[in-house]
């Protein structure tokens, strides 16, 4: 005979702990049917498979795409990177849409098509997952009829289990600038479409990602469709800056505050903010309010944030704090005028003159790099060659080595420090750097550096007038994580002096100042191609002038005038100094 069940003292029966569990489920899955939030607490996983931390923040975007949406306004949503935007906005907030409207064709625009990719498997995945399958249990893929066979279920496009009869993707994605699969969309998904390379690495893309934004995937809306487009912003000229200043956007901006013990929350709209959840404490700016959130210590704690902060102010600036980039902002903002699509090989044979720069760094980061630069008959500077690496000295020699078979600079350009006597040992007592090492020459950086006519903002007057042939191909195709060589000097011509290194950009102008100023009467070799293979090695046309190699030794103090220097006309090389 079973047990009578056991009653509280009302005499009311007192539920099994197997079915209090069962109730708390129940009550997650319905919450999860009917609010975003509770939908990525109860479906949403973290790398390791645990449930994701929701936090204020995302609690607030949420809640400003569903504001924004009920008043036929765009939620544009700009908050630091690694925030969320992807994880909670996009892909959490995708899958519940799909959720409530089966028949839903949603679109999604991102920087390149890997990315796009990689948010529809994210998509696809949840939607086979056991959590989402509660939630949602008449959401599954499409099959063919009369066959087990999926209809559409790829990287690029997904498609579920319909009601009606919709020719378009439940899901597709695709890079801003690529060809949208949808022909129609009911939810419109900008994810970070403005990224590092086509703001700032390549301005001309600017207006053009401005263009297929707002002329191919805003086109694609039918009456009644949604949008969102989020972003972490980088230029002032932008994308993300023209969606700010449109009059049919509901903006949500958060930012790091000065503080760091909290995000600064900016809300404006061209309506009244009737219905919006603001929180206690906020005050009016700029036509809206601005009010204070929680960090999400889970992903960025105070403590992370402010070591950020410390060790790499611009980095943070930029990425925490939303600091944008302004046009007068960057050293080189002509560098992408030079560009062409052409490779190193293609243009070397056209080389009269060659120069290369070292710039020398311990070997405990990726920041020793040789730049090599040739003159053609023109007068315009080419860019033949970019190396870089944790190097020893015997392997920066060997480095050199190589570059030299295959260019045959006239004149090695090497900063003058300590790391700098240590190569010059390397050189001078193996015989294989015999005929290189006279031609090394030590440069001294001093005040030299920020000269408006021979130091670093000099370069900038060459791009500007298209004084530069720079082989955009040897990039061609790689993502903006790539740290190649040629990605590396491409990344800190765009972003000096903001960037985390400059090496490739010193290495860079250590060449083309010794061309500028050494001329054709000043001690270092002129070449010309050989006629083999483009590219190919060249051969010594003309030796270093008797009058440069008698010329006096020089001291590394800072001289008077720029032109006489270590590095320049009448420097003694390294080598012949070492032989003293």
């Amino acid at each position: 005979m079973a047990a009578p069940p056991r009653r509280s003292r009302s005499g009311a029966p007192l539920l099994a702990p197997v079915a209090l569990l069962d109730l708390a489920k129940d009550l997650a899955i319905r919450d999860a049917r009917h609010a975003p939030d509770a939908f990525a607490r109860y479906v949403l996983r973290d790398e390791k498979g645990a449930p994701l931390a929701v936090a204020a923040l995302h609690l607030a975007m949420q809640a400003h795409l569903t504001w924004a949406w009920g008043r036929g306004l765009v939620a544009v949503v700009e908050v630091p990177m690694g925030h969320g935007k992807t994880t909670y906005g996009v892909v959490g907030r995708t899958l519940w849409e799909i959720g409530q409207n089966q028949n839903i064709r949603a679109l999604l625009a991102c920087n390149d098509a890997g990315a796009g990719a990689n948010r529809v498997r994210a998509i696809r995945s949840y939607i086979l997952s056991d959590a989402y399958r509660d939630v949602f249990p008449n959401i599954v893929p499409a099959r063919k009829p009369g066959t087990r066979d999926l209809e559409e279920w790829s990287d690029s496009a997904i498609r579920v289990a319909r009601t009606a009869v919709v020719t378009d993707p439940t899901v597709a994605a695709a890079g801003v600038d690529g060809k949208v699969t949808g022909a129609r969309a009911d939810l419109l998904v900008a994810d970070d479409i403005v990224d590092w390379l086509n703001a700032i690495a390549n301005p001309a893309k600017r207006s053009k990602v401005t263009d297929a934004w707002e002329e191919t995937w805003e086109s694609r809306k039918v009456e009644g469709a949604r949008e969102v487009y989020f972003s972490t912003p980088w230029h002032e000229r932008d994308t993300t800056a023209v969606m700010e200043k449109r009059g049919d956007v509901a903006l949500f901006k958060a930012r790091v505050n000065a503080d760091v013990d909290g995000l600064d929350v900016e809300v404006r709209a061209p309506v009244a903010l009737d219905g919006y959840p603001i929180p206690d404490g906020a005050r009016p700016v700029n036509g809206g309010v601005v009010f204070t959130l929680p960090l999400w210590e889970r992903g960025f704690s105070a403590k992370t944030l402010r070591a950020e902060k410390r060790t790499k102010p611009r980095a943070f600036a930029r990425a925490r704090e939303l600091r944008v980039f302004t046009h007068g902002e960057v050293t080189y903002p002509s560098v992408s005028t030079c560009f062409e699509d052409v490779r190193a090989a293609d243009i070397a044979p056209t080389a009269v003159r060659v120069a290369a720069g070292v710039d020398l760094s311990s070997k405990t980061r990726p920041g020793t790099v040789v730049a090599v630069v040739g003159v053609d008959a023109t007068g315009s500077r080419l860019l033949l060659d970019v190396r870089r690496g944790r190097w020893t000295s015997p392997q920066t020699a060997d480095q050199m080595l190589a570059v030299d078979a295959a260019h045959r600079p006239g004149t090695w350009v090497v900063e003058t420090n300590g790391l700098q006597e240590a190569l010059v040992e390397w050189l001078v007592r193996d015989p294989r750097y015999a005929d290189l090492a006279p031609r090394v020459v030590g440069h001294h950086t001093g005040t030299n550096k920020a000269d408006l006519d021979v130091g670093l903002p000099s370069i900038e007057a060459e791009f500007s007038t298209r004084r530069w042939r720079i082989p955009a191909k040897e990039w061609e195709g790689h993502d903006a994580s790539c740290e190649c060589a040629w990605c590396a000097w491409r990344n800190e011509f765009a972003e000096h002096p903001g960037g985390a290194t400059t090496d490739a950009v010193m290495a860079t102008w250590f060449a083309d100042m010794w061309l500028a100023t050494a001329g054709s009467a000043t001690a270092h070799a002129t070449v010309a191609p050989t006629g083999d293979e483009p590219g190919a090695r060249h051969r010594v046309a003309a030796a270093r002038p008797a009058a440069a190699r008698e010329a006096p030794e020089y001291d590394d103090a800072e001289p008077a005038s720029p032109r006489l220097r270590p590095g320049v006309a009448g420097a003694r090389s390294i080598f012949d100094r070492r032989q003293r």
